[in-house]
């Protein structure tokens, strides 16, 4: 299966506190119904919150994304109702979240972007790309495309008829997203290919984004670890966050969950996190970003040798 934004952010709100996904019967701008899916007591879901996660007609049409406030549950009616009205009305067959955590949607997701930056030390898309640069005569400088993250090797050929050739001259300059080959030597002109680890991103839109770590999502375990790891990471911080409020029993128990959910993240990036790619380049002139984050972790992973770079 392909793993969502919104299938992570439901793993997530599941394992921190009260949630229910439900595909509602009826409703308004200012309530929703599920006959099937509420069933829980009076004032259950009071303070929790409402998303609306898919609207009926597949067309990504208001009330869908947005979440409200609950002020009032009742089993009567199997019905939540919110003060704020939504900009629409929830109808049957609307698909709806309720977040007990009290944590939004918007925030878990910002959550999880910052998780997906962290699991680049750990995880990449492989990339090889021989179409978006060519060697030109008497040029030495070409801005690279804004996904590589590591630069791992260049190669060169005269015309599509010819083998691809390693070109060792070269080295890399700039900023994340703006990084600039620098090559050494003339080759003239003919085809260039860059072998790279791609920056680990979600791609697509809103919940159906999806790990950029292989061209078709779900069909891998790197994905799959990926993805529990991300879980972990995030409500290693949720619980963390919340260890400085409530009473001593409440601190104690968010920091302890903070920290097994931290140990989980560590032994799922130990046992399963890429190995980094074949044919790292040696020369002195490339100039390796971000060195503490990946050294350390392909260090905490006790591979032996060298870690990539050095």
């Amino acid at each position: 299966m392909a793993y969502t934004l919104g299938d992570i952010r439901e793993e997530i709100a599941r394992a921190y506190g009260r949630y229910a996904k439900f595909t509602a019967t009826g409703g308004s701008t200012t309530t929703a119904i599920s006959t099937s899916g509420l069933f829980e007591p009076d004032d259950y879901w009071n303070q929790a919150i409402l998303y609306v996660r898919t609207d009926a007609g597949g067309a990504s049409a208001a009330p869908e994304g947005e979440y409200r406030f609950i002020t009032d549950y009742a089993q009567s009616s199997q019905t939540a109702t919110v003060t704020l009205a939504f900009t629409a009305s929830i109808v049957s067959g609307d698909i709806c979240e309720i977040y007990g955590g009290a944590v939004p949607p918007g925030e878990l997701d910002n959550f999880i972007e910052r998780a997906v930056k962290a699991a680049s030390a750990y995880w990449y898309k492989p990339t090889w790309d021989d179409s978006t640069l060519d060697f030109t005569a008497s040029t030495y400088s070409y801005t690279l495309p804004t996904d590589v993250d590591h630069l791992c090797g260049v190669y060169f050929r005269e015309s599509s008829s010819y083998r691809w050739k390693r070109f060792p001259f070269w080295k890399v300059e700039g900023l994340p997203g703006a990084y600039v080959l620098k090559t050494e030597g003339d080759p003239g002109a003919g085809d260039m290919a860059l072998r790279y680890e791609a920056t680990l991103a979600l791609t697509g839109s809103g919940d159906a984004q999806v790990l950029n770590l292989l061209t078709a999502s779900g069909t891998n375990k790197n994905e799959q670890h990926c993805t529990e790891w991300l879980v972990h990471w995030v409500l290693s911080q949720l619980f963390f966050k919340n260890s400085n409020e409530g009473d001593d029993n409440h601190r104690n128990y968010c920091w302890n969950m903070g920290r097994l959910h931290s140990e989980d993240a560590d032994k799922i990036a130990r046992l399963f996190a890429m190995p980094p790619l074949t044919g790292q380049v040696q020369l002195p002139g490339w100039q390796w970003h971000d060195t503490y984050l990946r050294e350390s972790a392909y260090a905490s992973l006790a591979r032996g040798g060298t870690a990539p770079g050095t």
